[in-house]
């Protein structure tokens, strides 16, 4: 396989496919938060139900966004770790399709426009990777992006149940969720774009992705007005603190 085709693989059928399904969970988490009130008021035991989806949706968001940041060790991964190393090690024979946009990200990164010029495509490649190499959440304890809490989660409780108290898993955030998402579609954005031709970011700075999936509230809020259980959906923001459950 090409080295393109192996780079194409990772993103085409990892990466953007945990970001779709991460933030298509996280938008129903999202929907449901911001009609918790009147759900919990509803006749039928619709809180409880509705409570149930909240979690295994939030579950799901926390396996997507672990699997964008494993480190391939053993077997080949399709993560953003694994994308980096193959950018890295092939930067002289991966050429980019269209060279404005890896120097758009570069500047963007810090570099002045008159050194990323002089670059040859084998250098702005191996910079390209560098910085966001540099950039990539940390698995070390405290890290601010919470990663490491997300991980914790994964392995102690969602893949294996250990015997831990609850009070051990460390606590992750909506927001660093979403946060974690930014930096895997900033990515993918821009190598999909540099090397692959594959467009995730249009003019007005809309990513394709996340506007798809987030078209999985509108059935949902079709079906709690059908129920009669809200005639608007505009309510409060949910908590921003992941449950221990």
């Amino acid at each position: 396989m090409e080295i393109a085709d192996k780079l194409h693989d990772i993103v085409w059928n990892g990466l953007q496919v945990d970001i779709y399904e991460a933030e298509e969970a996280l938008a129903l988490v999202k929907e449901i938060g911001l009609n918790a009130t009147v759900i919990n008021e509803a006749k039928y035991g619709f809180g409880h139900l509705f409570g149930r989806l909240q979690h295994v949706h939030t579950e799901m968001a926390i396996l997507a966004v672990n699997r964008i940041y494993d480190k391939p060790k053993r077997h080949t991964l399709r993560s953003l770790p694994s994308a980096l190393e193959l950018l890295q090690a092939n930067s002289s024979t991966l050429k980019p399709v269209d060279r404005r946009y890896v120097s758009k990200k570069l500047i963007e990164f810090g570099h002045p426009e008159t050194k990323i010029k002089s670059l040859e495509d084998t250098q702005a490649t191996e910079l390209l990777a560098r910085e966001y190499t540099n950039r990539l959440p940390s698995l070390a304890d405290g890290d601010p992006t919470g990663l490491n809490a997300l991980k914790f989660r994964r392995d102690k409780k969602l893949a294996h149940p250990e015997a831990i108290n609850v009070t051990d898993i460390p606590p992750i955030t909506y927001k660093q969720i979403h946060d974690l998402l930014s930096f895997a579609k900033d990515f993918i954005a821009t190598v999909g774009l540099s090397y692959l031709s594959i467009l995730y970011v249009v003019d007005d700075g809309t990513f394709l992705l996340s506007r798809d999936a987030e078209d999985i509230v509108r059935p949902l809020r079709r079906l709690l007005q059908r129920a009669g259980i809200i005639a608007d959906a505009a309510q409060a923001e949910p908590a921003g603190t992941v449950g221990p459950d």
